[in-house]
């Protein structure tokens, strides 16, 4: 009975030793390391030794206690090398896709699943490389095609009162769904990725024809911008003015393409342009947006601003309203236009400050020319971000409280940008304001893509046709046709009219012929600091 026990824990010792070749020589291939393959030399040498074993109590046909201990001892020794080699296995497969995950981390957004700011430095870094040793392989031979490309960033406007509003849950919900367009849409995109934030690239050979590869991206990329985002049962649309720099033609390395693509970016955002190339100058306007950007929030903690009045008449030539426009004096005597900072106090989230001081110093005045007898209202213009601070409505109504002003004399002027961010909460607001008596104006009317629903949803007591119209209506029949359809739409809508931009009194005629009952421009009066229009004001003449 003892040989019986004996032969079985032999073989199947035996059998465990042939069955761990496999993973032992599994290891051997996947590890380079000298160990495992001595722990494969000790098997065979084992496996060796087991048989000789075997054979020997075979020979000699009988088994005493001392064979059948050695006999478990060699089954635990061969279940024991099974064991190290299967959880060796594990540990080295764990660790791979350890590896694996990291490196793909590494590479990879977790949010969007694009490639991130790394993964793009190394493309482009290979690409670069890749087309440098390809010219100086060439150069014996002659001129090499070089191998070009555009490097498109795509920084969406505003995303932070997406955040602010809804949550960072819905601000990332958004950047996936973006991604996914963007993935799904630009075909001619060679490498897709997500730089971090709010900032997206895409890579695109452009051949001969690079100026129209590029346009063609860009108005892929706004159009699939324009459609709503769907967040959490919100509707939420966004914008972002593409911006481009050009391989090799600006920048041949590409710390210094990134940066002029960056720098284009912001000129797209001061100029509000459908998309920008980078062009040398940029470079001297960035650091100039720089130094604004330093300065401003001194500026707005100091109130270094003035306001400068615009009038508004009627076609009969009275003062019907007046602008409120903000200006930066510098101490060398010039000025820093709204347009060079208030984008970057949008951005900084410094402009609900700003709209407040405006705000209140333009109905502070406002009070002074009616008790001079000057019944006119003000307009002043307001941001997105305004419409989105729960406590702007009552910022308001305690300023007209205060300077115990009817509400009917204050106009707020909006664009449509100011709307399509947060349109739920931007439509209660106007409500709320409309409500209380407050006009709601509805600036740059004509330039958006929604500005026809915009009309007939928002509590809107008035539009205000985009100069660009105006100023070309006397030259172009579309331009014209533009101006009568919006003068016609504010007619029957029972909504008052402005013609922004006039320019010359041929204008005036036609405006005059089509209806329009409210006109300004520079011809009319220039934008006017505070003494300067209220001695204007004072004694104002006829002015058409």
């Amino acid at each position: 009975m003892s040989m019986y026990y004996t032969l079985t824990l032999m073989a199947l010792a035996l059998a465990l030793l042939l069955w761990s070749l496999k993973p032992a020589y599994t290891l051997c291939r996947r590890q380079s390391r000298w160990g495992w393959r001595v722990v494969l030399i000790l098997i065979v040498l084992f496996i060796i030794g087991y048989g000789v074993a075997t054979a020997y109590i075979l020979l000699l046909s009988s088994s005493s206690s001392t064979d059948l201990v050695m006999a478990i001892i060699f089954f635990g020794g061969s279940l024991f090398v099974n064991l190290v080699l299967y959880l060796s296995l594990v540990t080295i497969d764990s660790l791979d896709e350890y590896i694996v995950v990291n490196e793909y981390n590494a590479l990879y957004d977790s949010l969007t699943h694009l490639p991130n700011r790394k993964h793009l430095i190394d493309y482009l870094q290979k690409r670069v490389q890749a087309n440098t040793q390809k010219a100086t392989l060439a150069k014996p031979k002659g001129k090499a095609e070089a191998d070009t490309f555009a490097v498109v960033l795509l920084d969406l406007d505003k995303f932070k009162s997406i955040n602010d509003t809804l949550g960072h849950m819905s601000g990332d919900l958004l950047l996936k769904q973006l991604a996914q367009r963007l993935s799904a849409k630009l075909k001619s995109a060679e490498f897709i990725a997500r730089m971090g934030g709010d900032e997206f690239i895409c890579i695109v050979s452009t051949g001969k024809d690079s100026l129209d590869t590029v346009a063609e991206l860009c108005q892929v990329l706004r159009r699939q911008l324009q459609q709503p985002f769907s967040l959490n049962g919100h509707r939420v649309g966004i914008s972002a003015s593409p911006s481009v720099a050009l391989y090799p033609q600006h920048g041949e390395d590409v710390e210094t393409l990134l940066k002029h693509a960056d720098v284009a970016m912001y000129e797209a955002k001061r100029q509000q342009l459908l998309f920008s190339v980078f062009e040398p100058y940029m470079s001297k306007q960035s650091k100039r947006t720089l130094e604004i950007a330093a300065r401003l929030p001194g500026a707005v903690s100091n109130q270094e601003f003035e306001l400068q009045f615009q009038p508004i008449f009627n076609l009969a030539g009275h003062v019907f309203s007046t602008e409120a426009l903000i200006r930066w004096p510098q101490a060398d005597g010039t000025m820093i236009p709204p347009v060079e900072f208030i984008p970057l106090a949008e951005q900084s989230y410094l402009i609900r400050e700003v709209t407040r001081w405006v705000v209140e110093s333009g109905l502070e005045r406002l009070k002074y020319w009616h008790s001079r007898g000057h019944k006119i209202k003000l307009q002043v213009n307001i941001s997105p971000q305004d419409l989105v601070e729960f406590s702007f409505v009552e910022f308001i109504k305690g300023q007209l409280q205060e300077k115990a002003i009817e509400a009917a004399y204050l106009t707020l002027e909006i664009t449509e940008n100011a709307i399509i961010h947060n349109q739920v909460r931007s439509f209660n607001m106007l409500s709320e304001l409309h409500q209380m008596g407050v006009n709601i104006s509805l600036d740059d009317f004509g330039t958006g893509f929604s500005s026809l629903s915009l009309v007939n949803k928002l509590p809107l007591s008035q539009l205000k046709i985009d100069h660009s119209f105006v100023s070309d209506m006397d030259t172009q029949q579309r331009r014209l046709a533009i101006v009568q359809s919006t003068v016609d739409l504010g007619k029957n809508m029972s909504l008052e009219v402005i013609a922004e931009g006039v320019e010359n009194s041929n204008q005036i005629e036609i405006l005059d012929l089509l209806g329009c009952e409210y006109i300004q421009g520079n011809y009319l009066a220039k934008p006017m600091p505070i003494a300067e229009f209220e001695c204007w004001l004072e004694d104002q003449p006829k002015v058409i």
